[in-house]
């Protein structure tokens, strides 16, 4: 059990590589890259490697000891997101029977049976001659105008909703002083109303005082 594990394993790295030699690549070959130019922002195997020193002797070939400068290079592999099962490992592969993405542990454990496991830079390999990506970039400017025109009608309508606030909040305000102005009408006749009565009312008391005076006047006489 052990043996086939191995050798489903060793099956895997046959074609499994962190990063593939850019020249080996072109000619439909699967070779591991040791070393990485930043000038051509390509990858080589030891054997590619010494026909690129001999034509570009002034390039910066960097090795695997300086892989963290290879970070700067375009569709670095390393970039793939991570498998969840196999922390550490990359996705690289792709099943075309689970439609799953996969790591070299993934592929070793539970696609052993699978027929269709390809290298993801394979699978992408001709995919600029495809209609459909052709059409991307028309499609995504398409998808840009159109987001374009969203952030402009939001824009419109956010001023619209300011200046509909506006005019609400004076509305508001025009209502309030018109009713400030029907209460302080309401509240000078009322008081005059009032001051009325009060006059009234007073008159009436002096007239009773006056007539209790005179009658205690005249009781008064008659006693």
């Amino acid at each position: 059990m052990a043996s086939n594990f191995e050798s489903s394993i060793q099956r895997g790295c046959d074609f499994i590589h962190d990063f593939v030699c850019s020249p080996c690549e072109e000619d439909d070959l699967n070779t591991e890259a040791q070393y990485f130019c930043n000038q051509c922002t390509k990858y080589y195997c030891v054997n590619c490697v010494l026909v690129h020193n001999k034509l570009f002797k002034r390039h910066s070939v960097l090795d695997r000891t300086d892989m963290t400068k290879w970070a700067a290079a375009p569709g670095m592999v390393d970039v793939l997101e991570r498998c969840e099962r196999h922390p550490g490992e990359a996705l690289k592969l792709v099943c075309g029977d689970h439609d799953q993405l996969c790591c070299p542990v993934c592929v070793a454990m539970d696609h052993r049976l699978c027929s269709s496991i390809q290298h993801i830079p394979d699978v992408a390999r001709d995919i600029r001659k495809d209609p459909g990506f052709r059409q991307l970039p028309q499609q995504v400017a398409v998808l840009r105008k159109q987001i374009e025109d969203m952030k402009n009608d939001r824009k419109k309508n956010s001023s619209s909703l300011r200046k509909t606030r506006t005019a609400i909040v004076d509305e508001i305000k025009a209502i309030r002083k018109m009713i400030n102005g029907i209460l302080d009408k309401m509240e000078k006749t009322t008081v005059q109303e009032l001051d009325r009565l009060v006059a009234d009312q007073e008159m009436s008391i002096k007239k009773d005082m006056e007539s209790c005076t005179q009658m205690h006047d005249e009781l008064k006489n008659i006693r």
